[in-house]
C-alpha cells in the first residue's frame, strides 16, 4: 500500500469513521466504478472524502483490513485460493470485518 507509519496510523486512528461513513453512503457494493474510484481510491495527496489530512487510496487501506481479517478468520485459505475467489460479498460475510 506503500503509506508512512503515520498515514498507516491515521488510518487505525479514524477506521471506525471511515467505515461508518462508507456504510452509510452505501458504497460497500457499489457498481458505480467511476464514482467510488473519485473518492477512495484516488492516488492523492490525500482522499478528498475525508479531508486533507488523510492519506491517499484510504479505500484500498479498507480493502486491505477486511481481506486480514478474512485471513485471520479464515486460515485454512490460501492467498491462491483467495485470488481465485470471485465471490465478494460472501469474502466479506466470512471476515467478520466490524472496525
Amino acid at each position: 500500500i506503500n503509506y508512512t507509519r503515520g498515514q498507516i496510523e491515521w488510518c487505525k486512528d479514524h477506521e471506525q469513521n471511515m467505515w461508518k461513513y462508507m456504510v452509510q453512503k452505501d458504497v460497500l457494493f457499489s457498481s458505480d466504478k467511476n464514482e467510488y474510484q473519485k473518492h477512495y481510491f484516488n492516488d492523492g495527496p490525500f482522499t478528498s472524502t475525508f479531508g486533507n489530512d488523510s492519506p491517499p487510496r484510504t479505500g484500498a487501506w479498507i480493502g486491505w483490513q477486511i481481506i486480514r481479517q478474512y485471513m485471520a478468520s479464515n486460515p485454512e485459505m490460501s492467498i491462491h485460493d483467495l485470488l481465485k475467489d470471485t465471490d465478494h460479498a460472501a469474502i466479506f460475510q466470512k471476515s467478520g470485518y466490524r472496525p
